[in-house]
């Protein structure tokens, strides 16, 4: 016996369930003789809602239905049951024969409620089907077919695709051939895994499963009208359809429990994938990911080009930094450099431009690099007259080094006067055959990160000796959000 059970409601109108029983002796689908009944319920539920629901039924509506009502009538919930069975029965027998099975499957396999609850289902013995499938006018999803076939109409579309394991929405014809046949296109996926491959087309339907969350008594759910020809309504949304999932991103359904999840992008967490971020390290860091190297988009979509940071999740007590390598790393030596800032090196940073950099330090509530130069005989900033320096991403030369912020002509040592000799603002202003350095962070974001480096007087002293230096840059580390962005 081959049972196929249909029903839609007002508040999931577009919604088809199929049900049925495949009989081992026999695979065949036998051509339905429906009994159709048509039953409201709750028409009180929709004065409430201060709405109305007519339902112009058409002639063919009033002739399968004995119970149809009049256009005029209001209906907060319609519902249709079509049963279909093998034997040639009396509508009256037809009726009898489905209340009796339904009790039989109630009783051996407790399939009512999760009827009710689930909107794809498939017993793992293979002899029980059933799925709500919502019609998406005019829509087609431009996925690899599963399989193709011609069928008579959308229940026989929707059998199709229940009784194929790794069906999950179908594609319709929205108009039959020359035959009356109309052409099925089953897929392995759903327009809300590939929601950019769901299209407008003229000539298709498209057929999805639906997750219904909220309980079909809540009338304060979120709604979207609709209209199916028959019957104008309202009906609570599926999560699916009213963006539940946060920071882009993809709802993925589970059908098998009426319910979904949120496959969140790298960076997001939560149940709606509504925690965390990828703009900075310490967005990221929101989610207790570990240290590795991510993608940051720091001024979100529509800015500059994501680029790819090294995560580290335990410096700063744990907040979250931003690491950003370069090329100019390595202690370098400067000789045979005399005129002032005659030696230059260019920094290129990984992955990344100074226009995306600086949109990181913006979104950063903080940000340093160290800086360091080793000196052998070579003056620095003696006496206002710089002999090296560093650029700032805006291009200026910046008179201070690292240590100091805003201070002309000074290193760390010069801000507490414990430079090699006290009247100078750096430790290489000594100019002596002492190897001697200064260094320190540098931490004005609106400057940050340095661009170049220029040094000189490393050529020959008076006294014959080699002048020389060495330089050290850090890597550009940012932690913190900026809150006044967010």
């Amino acid at each position: 016996m081959i049972v196929r059970w249909q029903r839609l409601q007002a508040y999931t109108l577009n919604l088809e369930q199929v049900f049925f029983l495949k009989s081992p002796a026999n695979n065949a689908l036998v051509k339905p003789k429906w009994a159709v009944y048509e039953v409201a319920q709750n028409a009180g539920r929709c004065n409430k809602l201060g709405m109305s629901y007519k339902t112009p039924l058409n002639n063919k509506s009033r002739k399968q239905s004995k119970r149809a009502t009049s256009h005029e009538e209001s209906f907060c919930k319609v519902q249709f049951i079509r049963v279909s069975p093998k034997f040639n029965l009396s509508p009256a027998l037809d009726t009898m024969a489905f209340l009796a099975f339904v009790l039989l499957l109630s009783a051996q396999f407790k399939l009512i409620v999760p009827m009710e609850k689930v909107q794809l289902y498939r017993f793992p013995s293979g002899s029980v089907y059933f799925g709500n499938f919502m019609r998406n006018p005019f829509r087609y999803l431009w996925e690899e077919k599963l399989a193709s076939s011609m069928v008579a109409d959308r229940s026989h579309c929707a059998l199709f695709c229940v009784n194929k394991p790794k069906c999950y929405s179908f594609n319709m014809a929205a108009y039959p051939d020359f035959k009356g046949l109309y052409r099925c296109e089953l897929l392995a996926t759903d327009k809300y895994r590939s929601t950019e491959r769901f299209h407008a087309n003229s000539s298709y339907h498209h057929y999805c499963p639906w997750v219904r969350i909220a309980d079909r008594n809540e009338l304060n759910a979120s709604c979207v009208v609709i209209t199916d020809g028959l019957l104008e309504a309202i009906f609570p949304q599926s999560p699916c359809e009213s963006a539940a999932c946060m920071n882009g991103a993809v709802c993925v359904p589970e059908y098998e429990s009426n319910s979904y999840y949120c496959d969140c992008k790298p960076g997001f967490c939560g149940t709606h994938c509504e925690q965390g971020g990828d703009k900075t390290c310490s967005q990221i860091k929101l989610c207790n990911l570990p240290d590795g190297s991510y993608f940051i988009d720091p001024d979100g979509e529509g800015g500059v080009k994501p680029f790819k940071v090294y995560c580290d999740m335990t410096d700063k007590d744990g907040v979250g930094v931003t690491v950003v390598s370069h090329d100019s790393e390595h202690r370098t030596l400067v000789d045979g450099f005399n005129s002032r800032g005659s030696y230059s090196r260019n920094v290129k940073y990984d992955e990344s431009d100074f226009v995306q950099l600086a949109s990181l330090t913006s979104s950063s509530a903080n940000c340093e690099q160290f800086i360091k130069y080793d000196c052998y005989h070579s003056v620095f900033l003696k006496n206002g007259k710089m002999f090296g320096w560093w650029v700032s991403r805006g291009g200026e030369k910046m008179t201070y080094w690292g240590g100091v912020d805003f201070v002309d002509y000074k290193c760390a040592c010069g801000l507490t006067n414990s430079c090699a000799d006290p009247i100078d603002g750096c430790n290489c202003d000594s100019n002596d055959d002492v190897w001697r350095e200064d260094s320190g962070l540098l931490t004005d974001k609106s400057k940050l990160p340095v661009t170049q480096l220029r040094f000189g007087d490393t050529g020959i002293a008076n006294d014959g000796s080699d002048e020389k230096g060495y330089h050290t840059l850090g890597k550009l580390k940012c932690y913190g959000l900026n809150h006044d962005l967010q």
